[in-house]
């Protein structure tokens, strides 16, 4: 059966050519509907006040930046929002290639909470951007291929994704950490947030499953932050914790300077090869 063809009014049309001017191939999975088109102009409206009431009142406007910043940003031409853009561009090109057709209306979910879920203070694009981050790696990297998203689990949760594999089904939860940097001084004070936070996710996820639950489970941590600030605690970014069959090692969107170029650029890898190339 054919698609049918969507027909946008010239308000919705217009938002759309500026999601398609900022990220294409974002957009081509997103395919928003009228109404999704409409609320996320609503939210840029509601930017655009967030914004001028905190100048009024105090100013300055201090708010965590979210992907609206971002487009607004890349209108004021600032290279570092340019190639952020081009990262998330980047992951979604490669999902473009290898998430089946069937499960595009789950992860374009994803992508429209990426635009619209941020308040006054707090913005939660990154929680987002990290899970097409890790699913974008396991997809190009592995030999496995994408079951679900949002897969149901008898205990009543979802996994985030679900895999099938040479040896089954492989469930895949992801858990993205903002570490405050500034208050963590030794490896030891890293290494208890790493573990309190990997405890209560999986039992928060994984908890009252059944004893014979057939399936492999995986947690995967991203972790934001200026964590080249922690350097000198490497060795604590090589170690994983107890669950290290379960928890591979922690990721991160890692920023570099290209010297050649004079610009920034971001990558997805683990922080033990981020801190190891920035030496």
């Amino acid at each position: 059966m054919a698609k049918q063809v969507v027909t946008y009014s010239p308000d919705n049309a217009r938002i759309y050519l500026y999601l398609q001017k900022h990220l294409p191939a974002f957009l081509r999975l997103l395919d928003p509907s009228p109404k999704r088109l409409q609320q996320i102009e609503d939210k840029i409206e509601l930017r655009y006040e967030q914004t001028a009431k905190a100048l009024r009142a105090k100013g300055v406007f201090e708010a965590e930046t979210t992907l609206i910043d971002l487009f607004w940003k890349v209108d004021e031409r600032d290279i570092h929002s340019i190639q952020f853009l081009n990262f998330i561009e980047r992951a979604c090109r490669g999902l473009i290639d290898h998430v089946p057709a069937r499960l595009l209306p789950k992860l374009a979910n994803t992508l429209f909470q990426m635009i619209v879920n941020f308040d006054e203070a707090k913005s939660r694009y990154g929680s987002y951007i990290g899970e097409i981050s890790v699913l974008d790696k396991l997809l190009g990297d592995l030999t496995f291929e994408l079951a679900d998203i949002e897969y149901a689990m008898p205990n009543g949760k979802c996994a985030d994704y679900a895999f099938t594999g040479k040896k089954g089904m492989i469930l895949t939860e992801i858990e993205n950490i903002d570490l405050n940097v500034e208050k963590i001084e030794t490896g030891a004070n890293l290494d208890s947030i790493i573990e309190y936070r990997t405890e209560k996710k999986l039992k928060d996820k994984y908890g009252n499953l059944p004893l014979d639950w057939p399936h492999e489970i995986y947690l995967v941590q991203v972790v934001w932050g200026d964590i080249l600030k922690l350097k000198h605690l490497k060795e604590s970014f090589s170690r994983r914790t107890s669950y290290k069959n379960i928890v591979p090692k922690l990721m991160t969107v890692a920023q570099f300077f290209d010297q050649k170029a004079e610009i920034p650029r971001y990558l997805f890898m683990t922080a033990e090869e981020f801190l190891g190339r920035s030496e």
